[in-house]
C-alpha cells in the first residue's frame, strides 16, 4: 500500500513537472520569436534528420495560396490556388519532406496577430489533410522590412533555420517561390530556386527579364504552377 502511494506521489510530481517544462518553453518560443529568430510553428520534432530524405521547401503565400497586396490576414482570406494542396500530397506520397518558410510582416505592421496567423495555418493544415497532405514544418518571419532582422527573405535566416533545426544540409534542395526574394534566399544558400507564375510570378519574370545577362536568375527554371512543377518532378 505504501509503495503504491510512493508511486502515485512520484507519478504526480513528474507530471507536474513536465507541464511547468511545457509551459517554460512556450514562453520562451515566443520571446525569441519576438525578439529576432524566426517563430516556427513545427509539426514534427525539431532536430529530426532530414538529410535521409527527400526535402523541398515552398514558401506560401503566391505559391500555395492566393496571394493578395493587403495581406492574408485570417481564415477567410486563405484561398488554396487550385492543385497547389494536392500537389503537396504527391509529393508527401513520393517521400518527400515538405517545409513552408514564409515572410509575415503583416505581424510588425499589427494587421493581424500571432493567433490570427496560427489559425490561418490551421486551416492549411485541415485542408491539406483533407486531401491526405501534410507539411513538416512551418517557418515565418513576423518582423517588418525596416527591422533589419536575419530572417526576413531575401536574407538567407528562414533558410539557415530549417537547415538546423532539421539537420539538414541545403544544397541542391529544391526552393519554390513567386518573388525575386524568395529566389535569391535559395541561392544564398546553395539550394535551387524555382519560380512559378502564380503570385508574383508574373511581375519577378518581368524583373528577371531587366536583369544582366549573366545574372544567376536568368536561368532559374519557370513553371505554371505548383502543381505544374510537382507533376514535372515525379516525372523524371
Amino acid at each position: 500500500m505504501r509503495k503504491g502511494i510512493v508511486i502515485a506521489l512520484v507519478l504526480v510530481g513528474l507530471g507536474s513537472i513536465m507541464m511547468f517544462y511545457a509551459g517554460s518553453m512556450s514562453l520562451l518560443a515566443l520571446i525569441i520569436g519576438v525578439a529576432c529568430i524566426p517563430i516556427a510553428i513545427s509539426i514534427m520534432p525539431t532536430r529530426q534528420k532530414l538529410t535521409s530524405m527527400k526535402l523541398i521547401i515552398l514558401d506560401r503565400d503566391g505559391v500555395i495560396n492566393q496571394d493578395s497586396d493587403d495581406f492574408i490576414k485570417s481564415p477567410d482570406e486563405f484561398i488554396p490556388i487550385p492543385g497547389s494542396l494536392e500537389a503537396i500530397s504527391k509529393l508527401n506520397k513520393a517521400g518527400y519532406s515538405v517545409i513552408v518558410i514564409t515572410n509575415q510582416s503583416g505581424l510588425a505592421r499589427g494587421l493581424f496577430s500571432v493567433e490570427d496567423l496560427n489559425d490561418i495555418h490551421e486551416k492549411f493544415r485541415r485542408l491539406l489533410s483533407d486531401v491526405d497532405g501534410k507539411v513538416n514544418g512551418i517557418l515565418y518571419c513576423p518582423h517588418g522590412p525596416d527591422d533589419n532582422c536575419h530572417c526576413r527573405k531575401p536574407k538567407p535566416g528562414l533558410f539557415k533555420e530549417v537547415a538546423q533545426r532539421y539537420n539538414t544540409g541545403l544544397k541542391g534542395i529544391p526552393a519554390i517561390g513567386d518573388s525575386l526574394r524568395d529566389l535569391d534566399a535559395a541561392l544564398a544558400v546553395g539550394a535551387v530556386p524555382i519560380l512559378v507564375k502564380t503570385g508574383k510570378g508574373p511581375r519577378t519574370i518581368a524583373a528577371i527579364a531587366k536583369l544582366p545577362g549573366d545574372s544567376k536568375l536568368s536561368s532559374v527554371p519557370v513553371y505554371d504552377n505548383l502543381s505544374d512543377y510537382v507533376d514535372s518532378l515525379l516525372a523524371k
